[in-house]
């Protein structure tokens, strides 16, 4: 199976796991399982670590990302940046 974490996923994933639901435990505990953060999530954990929202350091990212067997998709930012340039060009066509 494949997942995308969203960030607060990811976090409690990391820092909180018995946040998560029995069905999610289960999902990410399998070694089947691809698990995936999307570059967009990367941002986010950065501009909350900026404004003192998360106390964590890059090492901090970096291990967590290794330890929990996440990779980052940039597959998913590019779907991001479709839609943006579709919405777009449609808002100025109206």
């Amino acid at each position: 199976m494949r997942v995308l974490l969203d960030t607060v996923t990811y976090l409690w994933a990391y820092n909180s796991p018995e946040l998560l639901s029995k069905k999610a435990i289960e999902t990410l505990s399998q070694d089947t399982t691809i698990r995936e953060l999307s570059a967009v999530s990367l941002s986010e954990l950065a501009i909350k670590m900026a404004v003192g929202k998360l106390d964590w350091r890059k090492e901090e990212i970096v291990s967590s990302l290794s330890d929990l067997r996440v990779r980052v998709s940039l597959l998913h930012c590019d779907a991001c940046l479709s839609v943006v340039r579709a919405s777009t060009a449609s808002s100025r066509s109206v």
